[in-house]
């Protein structure tokens, strides 16, 4: 009896010393740093990345990456949530990168900034963690150009290759050929125009003194000429001059109009009136004595009538 108390006291004993160390490993092991959560999304492959993979800002080692899987909201892409220390310096111009140790192949979460002066600490949001945005790392990148540069080399061999099939290599030896032809024809033109130089271009230039000499003269004696028009257009314009004296000449023309238009016009037209009206009672006169003749002996009162007239009576 006293045996088994002693056993039951033992194993008591032995998993409160179990219990203590397992305490005193996670109290150890935990980290007491206050932390913040921040998840990334990518589409590139996130190879050699596993739990636990150091997150480091600008190589100091800040944090750890805590969750890898599937983004529910972006189909195909990866999602990893990552715990930095809650003083870490991540703002809205912050980006991450995934990174290699050596040759191992293991891969790290690369974070880095853009120092943008009008940066702000990133908000929390309502439905999870805030997101940090994920580029590609340089390997990604040299990649992504190797590939296209590969396509690249890869159209100009097929381009090359149908420039020089023997179709095409004919229709070049014709061109090269017409190269020549036309080179040739441009050193004949050449030597023409070296010609036409020397026995036409070198006479008329020799002749070029003669003609500025003459061309000289000819602007002095233009220029003494337009000295006189200057000297004529001053008289002209002087006063008492011909513009001034067709001017005064003009205001008489005027004045004189004026005075025929008011006094004489009138009066040549209530004479004209007057002839008018003269005219007029002398063909009234003459129409009279033409038809009754007797007025000028009996007057110009009624005729009696004669025989066979109405009104006539027998004396």
């Amino acid at each position: 009896m006293e045996n088994k108390s002693h056993a039951l006291i033992a194993g008591v004993f032995l998993l409160a010393v179990t219990a203590m160390l397992v305490a005193l490993t996670l109290w150890l092991g935990s980290d007491r740093k206050a932390v913040r959560v921040y998840e990334l999304s990518t589409r590139e492959a996130v190879n050699g990345l596993n739990l636990e993979a150091a997150v480091r800002y600008r190589g100091i080692n800040i944090g750890k990456v805590t969750r890898l899987g599937f983004d529910p909201k972006a189909k195909g892409n990866a999602l990893l949530r990552i715990t930095v220390d809650e003083n870490a310096p991540i703002t809205t111009s912050t980006f991450a990168t995934l990174g290699f140790q050596g040759v191992t192949g293991l891969a790290y979460v690369q974070l880095d900034d853009d120092e943008s002066e009008n940066s702000k600490m990133v908000p929390d949001e309502p439905d999870g963690p805030p997101h940090i945005p994920i580029r590609q790392n340089l390997l990604s990148s040299i990649s992504d150009q190797g590939t296209s540069t590969l396509s690249q080399v890869e159209e100009t061999s097929r381009r090359i290759n149908n420039l020089f099939r023997p179709e095409n290599q004919a229709a070049l030896m014709g061109a090269v050929n017409n190269l020549s032809q036309v080179a040739g024809d441009l050193a004949k033109l050449t030597v023409q125009l070296n010609r036409t130089v020397t026995d036409r271009l070198d006479p008329a230039f020799a002749e070029m003194p003669q003609l500025l000499s003459q061309g000289t003269k000819t602007l002095n004696s233009l220029q003494g000429t337009a000295n006189e028009f200057s000297k004529i257009a001053r008289q002209v314009n002087a006063d008492n001059g011909l513009l001034d004296r067709l001017a005064k000449g003009g205001d008489a023309l005027s004045q004189a109009a004026a005075r025929l238009n008011n006094n004489t016009l009138p009066s040549t037209t209530r004479a004209v009136e007057s002839v008018n009206q003269t005219a007029r009672q002398a063909d009234r006169a003459l129409r009279g004595l033409t038809d009754n003749p007797q007025s000028l002996l009996r007057g110009t009162g009624a005729i009696r009538p004669g025989p066979g007239e109405p009104g006539f009576a027998a004396p």
